[in-house]
């Protein structure tokens, strides 16, 4: 019986929920904007709060000196309470393009934003300070320079640069930080971000995985953790398949099959990203497409059972071949 009752109940919210969206797009096809907005901003569970529903507010055409229906939607989802990160995003942008910082200032201040390590990266270009409290409350933990020698983002990247993808303060400090001092003793030139405060120019970072020859991407257990991993792993496929750069992925203490399956701790914090971004369904796509492509390809593992010592001298004699195999033209 129970069972009969919650399909009923699961065919009920269907219905309700397919009322609220067959009514937003006829008050959106009358350009009933306001009202369209208001019951977009009320929707069950938020079903309407997508960037499908901000995308339809900014394509409407407006003329000048006309209040935009976006405008107006944003205003209603203020009068409601807390945006989600998606609308955050977007309305802080509009108004960093505008020059109105203080009204970040003040949404924040009344907690009216969903604080995201991309909010943060935006609101980075226009005030360092602001920007740290937002990734404090994302718990995006800062870092400072490390003490690993690197060339800076405002370097001009030398030829045969390997980038380092990696996640993690202990991998940082231990493996990675042996691994770069290994590349450099063999003469070999190394890029990582070392700030990791993720935004002071992000395209600067893009152009530092464009302008490299090889990419270490290291998988660990909470590689998935970050955003920004990701996001540099959908970067270092497309170079890849546009035969830019090439790659070896490094399994660090994970194992192949997690890394392709989305097992494991590596799987659970992917979910939460998944999760995280619901709403974004291509952005997840393009991750585990990335993901699958990049673990795909013939690299090195190490386990609990390996010497750190000699598996870091086989990603060296790795990345010389590697190197040895590019034209010098490239």
């Amino acid at each position: 019986m129970s069972g009969i009752f919650s399909k009923k109940k699961s065919h009920s919210s269907m219905i309700h929920f397919t009322f609220f969206v067959k009514h937003f797009e006829e008050l959106f096809a009358q350009t009933k904007y306001k009202e369209a907005a208001e019951l977009a901003a009320d929707s069950p569970r938020g079903i309407l709060r997508t960037p499908d529903t901000i995308a339809k507010f900014r394509n409407v055409h407006v003329q000048a000196g006309q209040n935009h229906p976006l405008l107006q939607y944003f205003a209603t989802l203020l009068t409601k309470g807390k945006l989600n990160a998606f609308e955050s995003l977007e309305l802080s942008s509009l108004v960093v393009n505008q020059g109105k910082k203080n009204l970040l200032e003040n949404w924040l201040a009344d907690d009216k934003l969903e604080c995201t390590e991309e909010l943060g990266d935006l609101v980075k270009t226009v005030d360092n300070d602001l920007a740290l409290k937002i990734y404090t409350k994302a718990r995006t933990t800062p870092k400072v320079i490390g003490k690993i020698p690197i060339y800076s983002k405002q370097d001009a990247p030398p030829q045969h640069q390997v980038f380092i993808n990696f996640r993690g303060e202990q991998l940082r400090q231990n493996f990675v930080s042996h691994l770069v001092e290994a590349l450099r003793r063999n003469a070999i030139n190394v890029f990582i971000d070392n700030q990791e405060l993720r935004g002071e120019d992000i395209s600067i970072l893009l152009k530092r995985i464009e302008d490299s020859r090889i990419a270490i991407v290291v998988f660990s257990s909470r590689y998935t953790e970050s955003r920004w991993c990701l996001r540099e792993a959908v970067k270092i496929k497309e170079c890849v398949e546009q035969d830019m750069l090439k790659v070896l992925p490094i399994f660090y203490k994970v194992t192949t099959t997690g890394v392709k399956q989305l097992k494991g701790e590596f799987g659970d914090h992917f979910r939460d990203r998944e999760w995280e971004y619901r709403f974004d369904k291509p952005r997840i796509e393009r991750w585990k497409e990335a993901l699958a492509f990049l673990s795909g390809k013939l690299g090195l593992t190490f386990d609990e059972k390996s010497s750190e010592s000699d598996f870091i001298e086989s990603i060296v004699k790795e990345v010389l071949r590697l190197l040895a195999s590019i034209p010098s033209t490239v």
